[in-house]
């Protein structure tokens, strides 16, 4: 697991800009994934119920 504490990140403001970027990017990426197994979950409760 991973600390975020401050002195454990760069400090140049680019590196920083691209590493905000690709963890947005990831986040979205999650959120779908989230979207798709609540739908897949929905779908399996019905045919149960």
């Amino acid at each position: 697991m991973h600390e975020f504490l401050a002195e454990n990140h760069p400090d140049d403001p680019v590196l920083l800009k691209q590493m905000l970027g690709q963890m947005l990017d990831e986040r979205q990426l999650d959120k779908g994934k989230i979207v798709r197994l609540e739908e897949q979950n929905t779908l399996l409760l019905q045919r149960l119920f």
